[in-house]
Formats: C-alpha cells, structure tokens, sequence
C-alpha cells in the first residue's frame, strides 16, 4: 500500500502531462501507440487483430494481395495476385484473383455478392463459366476471409517485434513494424499450404494509432511439400482507396 501511494506521489508531481507506469524492477512500462501495440512491439496480437477487423467492418476498403513462389535460385514458380473491393459493413464485394506460371497469366475466378444474390465466374477450356449463388452460400462470406482478417492472427501471435516510426497520416500516426525473431507454432502462416515446414520467416507492416494494419508484407521459407525444394513464398497486403470505393456490378454478372 506504500509503495503505491508512493507511485501516485511522484506521478503528481513530475506534470500534468503525464507519467509512465513504472515496473517493480525499475523500468518504465512501454507506452500504448494502438490497440495490442506499444512503443516497443506488438504486447496483444488479439487486441490489434480485433481493432484491424473492426475498423475494415465500419468502412469501405479495396484490398490487393500479391502471393509469390520462388525457386531457390530466385525464379519465380508461380504468383498469385487478387483484388478485392468492399462495400462498407461488407454488404458488398467484386473479387478477382490471378494467377501466373513461367510465362503464362490467367484469369483464375471472379466473384460478386451484392447483399442477395452473387456470381462466380470461372474461366475453363471451353470458355468462361458464370454460376450464381444466394446469400446462405459460403461464398456469400468469401470476403470476410479475403480482407486477410482472420490470417493475421497468427501471423502477429507468431513474431517478436520492434517498432519505429511515428508519421502523421490523415490525422492519424502510422507505426511501422518489423520482426526480429519468429516462433514457429502454426507451420505455413497461410491460407496456401506451398512448404511442408518453415524454416525461417520476418513480417513487416505499418500500423496506425487506430489498429488498423495499412499494408504487410510476409516472407516464408522452408522445404516444398511435393518437390521437396526449399521454397521461397511472399505475401504482401495491401489496403488501398479506404472510404472511397465502391463495389459495381461486373459485366460478366449479366451473362
């Protein structure tokens, strides 16, 4: 009881500015920049996950993910590549994902959900497929995994982190953060099984004061499950025209 009336003294009398919480060691406490995050790394990967989530389900958002495959020699095996806009409370969605082998690119599937009723459109050897769907299909939902909210959990539970930075953006601060050490507990840190077990991987990503995770960039490395090659997989998220998109209904959505 002394020591925190102790506590309370010499908080009031430094300023009413402010004062840092200070350990029983001695050490300050590391200050809150965002939700799950201080001043020294990512303390509650729940917490900041959470705050990413809600945040994306109270607005408008387009979001790009790039997903790279390489050889150990740097030749890229495969990339995939989707774009996805999102109607604020995710009442709305137009998805198109992409993928490339060596030099080959092709339109992989295409999606719409307008709230009702949705489509798929799938691109086959005899031409392009379209298929509708209703709002009780699991496709209805595809968007709520696509915006990667989910994902990021255990990639951000899976990392020691520092933070640096400090940008004003839009009245807002923008963290960035970066791994310095990895725990490897889930194995593949995502939605693609490309290698059997990692071997190494880092995160980065910028962070704003609200926990919203602007962009991240994942690198994963460790041995194919099929050709048994060390495999080099990066992802990289990016979240783009924020309170500004809108979703349209695709052409193809009225074959």
């Amino acid at each position: 009881m002394k020591r925190i009336a102790l506590l309370a003294v010499l908080c009031l009398s430094v300023s009413i500015s402010g004062c840092s919480m200070v350990a029983p060691d001695g050490e300050s406490e590391p200050e809150p920049v965002a939700p799950g995050l201080s001043e020294t790394g990512i303390e509650d990967s729940d917490a900041l996950t959470d705050a990413h989530g809600d945040f994306l389900e109270n607005t408008s958002f387009t979001v790009i993910t790039t997903e790279t495959v390489a050889h150990e020699n740097g030749t890229v095996l495969e990339e995939r590549r989707s774009r996805t806009a999102v109607e604020s409370g995710f009442s709305a969605y137009e998805a198109e994902r992409y993928a490339s082998t060596g030099n080959e690119s092709r339109p992989d599937v295409a999606l719409y959900f307008d709230g009702e009723t949705g489509g798929s459109a799938r691109q086959t050897d005899d031409g392009r497929v379209v298929e509708s769907f209703s709002a009780e299909s699991p496709l209805s939902e595809y968007v709520t995994r696509s915006t990667q909210t989910d994902s990021l959990r255990p990639v951000l539970d899976s990392f020691t982190t520092t933070v640096s930075g400090g940008t004003e953006l839009n009245g807002k601060t923008l963290y960035y953060v970066q791994s310095t050490d990895f725990h490897n507990r889930y194995g593949y840190l995502g939605p693609r099984q490309h290698v059997s077990k990692l071997q190494y991987a880092e995160f980065s990503g910028s962070v704003d004061s609200e926990g919203f995770v602007h962009e991240y960039r994942l690198i994963q490395r460790g041995p194919g499950n099929e050709i048994g090659e060390t495999l080099t997989v990066e992802r990289r998220v990016r979240y783009t025209d924020v309170g500004e998109t809108t979703v349209e209904r695709p052409e193809w959505a009225e074959e």
